[in-house]
């Protein structure tokens, strides 16, 4: 399908290309809702049936640090976490690095930046076909050179509950669902394997912006 739909003119440089889809059929919503279900993150209920295919083609294709901005839908409410659904695997290059927070993220979290500043590594997602990764916008993140051509993923954003449920408390927690979705410094339960391992992640700084992570794997 993302070969099929028409490219998008780029608005800055970047070292992907993107098409846009709604999926007003809701073939790929329904199930990810039901990924989104099972990891029983609070701040998280629905996709956005607004999403769009993202690609790199070329060899060292990247992304800097940053932190995705939240949509608002008809009612005004604002998503809360990104997905992304890997559509290729990519043995080698091209992993999704989960990075510590700095001091200075806040005030630049409404571009969608980053304080400057080395960051130490959270966990790393490395790109596997079926792979569905879940996280805060607010966390900071970035895309590791490709080395395996094409990187192709399935990227767009998930609402909160209703606003009344929506109150309860922070976004928080990462997921990490699909083929071989295990990582390091996470708990993962494998449907294959039938084992558990407990290993949740906090990372802070002095600043005022701290992420956890705790992924899941299961089989999409």
């Amino acid at each position: 399908l993302w070969r099929e739909l028409p490219v998008a003119p780029k608005e800055k440089t970047s070292s992907n290309e993107r098409s846009y889809f709604a999926d007003v059929a809701g073939w790929v919503t329904s199930a990810l809702d039901v990924a989104v279900a099972c990891a029983g993150l609070p701040q998280a209920t629905a996709s956005v049936p607004l999403m769009r295919f993202l690609w790199y083609p070329h060899v060292g294709g990247a992304l800097p640090a940053h932190v995705d901005l939240p949509r608002k839908d008809a009612s005004g409410i604002r998503s809360t976490y990104t997905f992304l659904l890997y559509l290729q695997d990519c043995e080698d290059g091209g992993e999704t690095h989960m990075l510590e927070c700095l001091d200075g993220d806040e005030a630049l979290a409404a571009s969608g930046g980053v304080a400057p500043g080395p960051r130490g590594v959270v966990a790393s997602v490395t790109p596997r076909r079926g792979r569905l990764l879940l996280f805060p916008h607010i966390c900071p993140h970035s895309a590791a050179p490709v080395v395996d051509v094409p990187k192709v993923l399935l990227r767009g954003e998930v609402m909160p509950p209703a606003p009344r449920a929506s109150e309860e408390g922070p976004q928080d927690g990462v997921l990490v669902a699909g083929r071989d979705a295990a990582q390091p410094s996470a708990r993962s339960i494998g449907a294959a394997e039938g084992g558990e391992a407990r290993a949740p992640v906090r990372t802070s700084t002095s600043g005022s912006i701290a992420c956890n992570t705790g992924s899941r794997s299961m089989p999409m």
